[in-house]
C-alpha cells in the first residue's frame, strides 16, 4: 500500500527540494519486485564499470565536507 508521503529537503534550514510521488504512476512495486527485475537485467558493461572505476580514483573529498 502506498501512503504517498512526501519529503522535504532542506540546506541550511532552508527548503531546497520536496521529493514527491509521481502522479499517474503505474502502481507500487515492492523492493523484492524492485531487486528481481534489477537482478535479471542485461550483462554488465565492462567499459562502464572501468570508467566508473576511474571517475572513482580521481574523485576528490573537499576539505570540509560539510561546506558546499
Amino acid at each position: 500500500m502506498c501512503r504517498h508521503d512526501s519529503f522535504v529537503i532542506e540546506r541550511n534550514g532552508k527548503p531546497v527540494a520536496r521529493v514527491v510521488p509521481i502522479a499517474g504512476a503505474a502502481g507500487d512495486v515492492t523492493v523484492a519486485e524492485a531487486l528481481a527485475a534489477w537482478t535479471s537485467g542485461a550483462a554488465a558493461d565492462r567499459s562502464f564499470a572501468e570508467d566508473l572505476a576511474a571517475v572513482d580514483a580521481a574523485d576528490r573529498p573537499p576539505a570540509n565536507r560539510w561546506e558546499s
